[in-house]
């Protein structure tokens, strides 16, 4: 998962009598993504030459958009495919001359029909004339219900005979063999070498070059990830970014866990985190029915997955936040009586935060109530309410960042060294880590002292010097990067570098603070619009009045949350991800692997 599938390249002559056979059996194995040879044929030899498109193709590719033509022009969508189309597995001239003549006779239909309502609609509108237009528009529908299938059939036909035509152009051609290239999974080199030469009768050459580790080839193999499907949502937001290179580092299951634990600090709320469950449970069960709900709908029902990640660790915050629907419910019974199963996940955060030593890092932003917020209820939340303690929320955003943000710094370490690049690995990331662990560590451990400290810094006494804290974690890394720098990339580029770190290592940091601007605009907008709606929202459920007001207030509020806020939310956790993060570490400059592959959903060869 953490990395591409291990590529192998191919190379295969074929006698011109199998080529035919030889694509389709590439296409039906759906593992080989083709290079395009035109600009490597100088390097094989003035023998090999380049494939030029064939007439059939012309002839084939006409035939195609008119059938593609009558399809939309008579509305025609997806059709059951339980009776499937019998078709030739090489459309021979015959077949296309038959089928030419049968799409004339659906065209000429077809125009004859639009003609006549065309005429009756120049001629006004009357009773007669509309009656006799909605007998066209009937006979309209009744010519594309008897043509579905046949059209779908013929258009898929036509459309897998087409591409078999374009790949023939992206090989290399002697007087009666041809060449071609492509790349394919390690794990499934064996099966496409043996169907090759089976296809073949076993007059095809197949060689296979390289090995697993392609970083010092000149041309890169493709991208083939390879995550569960649970983790396709994450995956599809890894790609929308970019494609990483062979070789980097997927960070598709790192952002499977860190983006709904943003998402919930910010969505807090057992009742909103509900209903996107809700969401996310009826959009599972479009994507397994297969359904389709227009460009917005599609969207809920691909990211169902995502969503309904995103809801739980909103549920789980809201119980620690002590959120409903925006009403605070320390008091209530229930939530009092859950609240013990909670306390564990309670110590085990409060362990996680005070390895920073949490209580230094906020007494240093002076905040007055701090340890309130581990009182548990009736008097408090489960964990802190971030409305009345939002500096804790803070510090705890700014712990999160500092971690996310390290863990980029490591990972572009790992992937440097995996690109053999260990001089930059170290002197670039590897020094930046150092620096940024320390400053980090300074801040939140030490940072009340952090003045004396500095005020004990003296070069004329290295043994001293060496066991300063602010010297070791701070000023040496800061040395080496810039020196290192300088040697690399030069005085001007180099410097500008290390500053550019230096403002990244706090400006980035800092941003998490997102998490709570989103988490206090969140609880915000829910008690304030249950205030406008005449009830206390900190009273809890049993404050509720039922009144017009509140209803329609409570409605509009939460439809706005839910739309708005959850927006805003996803928006900002990407954002976290994509510029904060991968910036850090991640390319996404590498070629998705497309295998040419030949699907039939309404037709059979026969």
């Amino acid at each position: 998962m953490l990395k591409p599938v291990s590529m192998k390249k191919i190379r295969a002559i074929i006698h011109e009598k199998y080529i035919d056979d030889t694509i389709r059996t590439l296409g039906e194995l759906g593992a080989v993504h083709l290079i395009d040879m035109k600009d490597k044929l100088e390097k094989l030899g003035d023998k090999i030459k380049p494939i030029e498109p064939s007439e059939q193709y012309y002839r084939i590719t006409s035939l195609f958009s008119r059938i593609e033509r009558l399809i939309n022009d008579l509305q025609i969508r997806k059709v059951p495919t339980t009776k499937k189309i019998s078709v030739p597995k090489v459309l021979s001239d015959s077949f296309l001359d038959d089928l030419e003549n049968e799409v004339k006779q659906i065209e000429e239909q077809y125009t004859k029909i639009v003609r006549e309502i065309e005429s009756l609609k120049e001629k006004g509108k009357t009773t007669k004339a509309e009656s006799k237009i909605k007998d066209l528009r009937e006979q309209l529908d009744k010519l594309a219900r008897e043509n579905a299938l046949k059209l779908l059939a013929y258009h898929e036909a036509l459309e897998i005979e087409k591409e078999v035509e374009e790949k023939k152009t992206m090989m290399g051609k002697t007087e009666k063999t041809y060449i071609f290239e492509g790349w394919v999974p390690a794990e499934e080199v064996e099966r496409v070498t043996k169907s090759l030469l089976e296809v073949s009768e076993g007059t095809t050459i197949i060689e296979t070059m390289g090995n697993e580790n392609h970083e010092e080839e000149e041309e890169k193999p493709p991208t083939l990830l390879k995550n569960p499907k649970t983790l396709e949502s994450y995956e599809r937001l890894t790609k929308s970014f970019g494609i990483p290179s062979y070789g980097e580092i997927d960070p598709t299951l790192f952002m499977a866990i860190s983006f709904p634990i943003f998402f919930g600090l910010m969505f807090g709320d057992i009742g909103h985190g509900l209903l996107l469950l809700i969401v996310s449970i009826l959009g599972l069960i479009g994507k397994r029915k297969n359904l389709d709900l227009g460009e917005i709908g599609n969207y809920v029902i691909n990211g169902a997955p995502l969503l309904f990640f995103c809801s739980i660790f909103s549920i789980f915050f809201g119980f620690l936040y002590g959120e409903f629907f925006g009403f605070s419910i320390y008091h209530e019974k229930w939530y009092i009586a859950i609240a013990p199963l909670l306390m564990p996940f309670r110590d085990l955060l409060v362990k996680i935060f005070y390895i920073f030593d949490f209580d230094a890092g906020v007494k240093m932003f002076t905040d007055p109530t701090y340890h309130e917020y581990i009182h548990p209820p009736p008097e408090g939340p489960v964990w802190f309410s971030p409305m009345h303690h939002p500096w804790v929320l803070f510090i705890i955003s700014i712990i999160i960042g500092a971690v996310h943000l390290s863990l980029g710094l490591f990972l572009d370490i790992v992937n440097k060294f995996r690109h053999k690049e260990y001089v930059e690995a170290i002197l670039g990331p590897g020094v930046w880590l150092w620096f940024y662990i320390g400053f980090i560590w300074i801040i939140f451990n030490k940072g009340i002292v952090f003045m004396n400290w500095f005020k004990e810094l003296s070069f004329s006494e290295p043994a001293k010097l060496a066991t300063n804290p602010v010297f070791f974690m701070l000023i040496l890394p800061l040395i080496i990067m810039f020196i290192g720098r300088v040697v690399t990339e030069g005085p001007i580029e180099g410097g500008i570098g290390v500053l550019e770190s230096l403002i990244a290592s706090v400006s980035n940091t800092i941003s998490y603070a997102r998490i709570l601007a989103l988490n206090m605009a969140h609880e915000g907008f829910g008690k304030t619009f249950i205030t406008l709606g005449g009830v206390n929202p900190e009273h809890g459920l049993a404050a509720i009045t039922l009144s017009p007001m509140f209803i329609m207030s409570f409605l509009v509020g939460t439809l706005f949350i839910m739309i708005m806020e959850g927006l805003l939310s996803f928006i900002h956790t990407l954002r976290l991800h994509w510029v904060e993060w991968f910036l850090k570490f991640y390319e996404g400059e590498g070629i998705e692997f497309q295998p040419f592959t030949i699907k039939r959903y309404y037709t059979t060869t026969s």
